[in-house]
């Protein structure tokens, strides 16, 4: 979409929701944690009515909700019995909750509805939106796919059962999972997986994302590198020079309003950005720089 969100409410004073500016290089925060009770946001997730201004937050207990672009914040009724939650999405105009108990519908402000999962899954770990068509959820027992929120078919186990940290799709069946063990592929929509062998083969793989304008070009990171794919992932290339001080990414995006820009959400140093291109001849092994942080003396 054309904004970005991020939140962190682990500094009182200066925690909060966060939206980038209209510039791309600055953060404002349309939110202080009072508003958010104060609670710590596991993730973030757009609604599917009031485009552009619909924005939930899952917390460890509860949901919250707002319809002003994440100004003001509002506890929403939830399912009852869930234990923890784990994770927030959006599909087809559907919002899921994730819990230890099992996955959870709401649609257009109705009810929570279980959703049935294979026999097999048990509680949802985390829920991974691929692309704006389809979602994956992470169970004790392996992968889940959607392209609706309600029916739900069981992915192939990933080889060493790896920790998945993000999962996007290029394009033609394939999809690409950014884990534990590496870089994985498949070529058939989760029924096979394969390594992907490349310089870093073995080693933990962060982040991933693919362009929002140009889907077969993808980008991930790995040890505060960044590498960039313009196949679909079958070959890749340093995108972020030697010597970054950027590391430990934990998210990689692409806003349609900022094509130019790739945004890298790191543990402790905030967020950096990357020039990109999409067209041959444009910006590659580029040094990436850190987004101004926001001030709270000058709010």
């Amino acid at each position: 979409g054309g904004d970005l969100f991020t939140a962190s409410i682990y500094e009182p004073s200066a925690g909060g929701v966060f939206r980038l500016k209209g510039d791309g290089v600055e953060w404002e925060r349309v939110a202080a944690p009072s508003a958010l009770s104060g609670e710590q946001i596991l993730n973030l997730a757009g609604g599917p009515e009031a485009v552009g201004k619909g924005l939930y937050a899952a917390t460890y207990r509860s949901v919250l909700g707002s319809s002003d672009a994440g100004k003001t914040w509002k506890r929403i009724p939830g399912p009852t019995a869930t234990g923890r939650l784990t994770g927030l999405g959006e599909i087809s105009g559907r919002l899921l909750l994730a819990s230890e108990s099992g996955l959870y519908r709401s649609e257009n402000g109705k009810p929570w509805t279980k959703v049935m999962l294979p026999a097999r899954a048990a509680g949802v770990r985390s829920l991974i939106p691929i692309d704006a068509k389809s979602i994956a959820a992470t169970t004790s027992t392996g992968l889940l796919l959607s392209s609706d929120g309600i029916s739900w078919s069981e992915a192939s186990a990933i080889p060493g059962d790896p920790r998945i940290y993000g999962l996007v799709s290029p394009g033609a069946g394939r999809l690409l999972a950014a884990t534990s063990a590496g870089l994985m592929q498949s070529d058939d929509l989760g029924s096979s997986w394969q390594r992907v062998h490349w310089t870093l083969e073995n080693n933990s793989v962060s982040a991933i994302c693919v362009h929002p304008l140009a889907p077969n070009h993808v980008y991930l990171a790995q040890f505060g590198a960044v590498y960039e794919s313009s196949d679909a992932g079958q070959t890749w290339a340093a995108a972020s020079s030697p010597g970054s001080s950027m590391i430990s990414v934990r998210a990689l995006a692409i806003v349609t309003s900022q094509p130019g820009r790739l945004y890298a959400l790191t543990q402790h140093q905030g967020m950096f950005a990357l020039p990109v291109s999409i067209t041959p001849g444009g910006p590659s092994n580029s040094k990436p720089y850190q987004l101004e942080k926001y001030d709270r003396k000058r709010r």
